[in-house]
C-alpha cells in the first residue's frame, strides 16, 4: 500500500534551491537544484510491518511568453486562447499575470512537470 503526499515550498525556503539565475534579452534563466531522493526504512508493531518512507522532488513550472512588439502597446501573451475564444489577457488580473502552483488550466499560462530521479 503507498500513500502520497504533496508538500509544497514555501518562498523564503525556494530560494536556497536556485544556485544561478542569468538575465537574457527575453527573460531569465533560472537554475534548480532538486532535493536528493531519499528513503527512510522501520519497523512496527514488533517486526510485523515494515514501513518505509521515500522522499522524491519534482518541480511543477508554469511559464508565460510576453512578446512586446511595438512600444507603448500591449503585449502578445502565450498561451493565447483560440481565436474563437472571447477572453483577454488582462495584466491588472492576478489569474492572469502571477502563476499559482497549486491550479493546473490556467488561462495564458503553460504547465510543465520536471522531474527528478536520483
Amino acid at each position: 500500500m503507498s500513500r502520497t503526499t504533496v508538500t509544497p515550498f514555501a518562498k523564503p525556503k525556494l530560494k536556497e534551491h536556485v544556485p544561478l539565475e542569468e538575465e537574457f534579452d527575453g527573460g531569465t534563466y533560472v537554475y534548480l537544484k532538486t532535493p536528493l531522493t531519499r528513503s527512510k526504512g522501520s519497523e512496527r508493531w514488533f517486526g510485523a510491518v515494515d514501513l518505509k518512507e521515500t522522499w522524491t522532488y519534482q518541480w511543477n513550472v508554469r511559464i508565460q511568453v510576453q512578446i512586446h512588439a511595438e512600444e507603448g502597446k500591449a503585449p502578445m501573451v502565450f498561451p493565447a486562447p483560440d481565436p474563437e475564444d472571447p477572453l483577454t489577457y488582462n495584466k491588472d488580473d492576478p489569474k492572469h499575470a502571477q502563476p499559482d502552483f497549486s491550479k493546473k488550466g490556467r488561462p495564458f499560462w503553460y504547465e510543465e512537470q520536471v522531474r527528478y530521479y536520483g
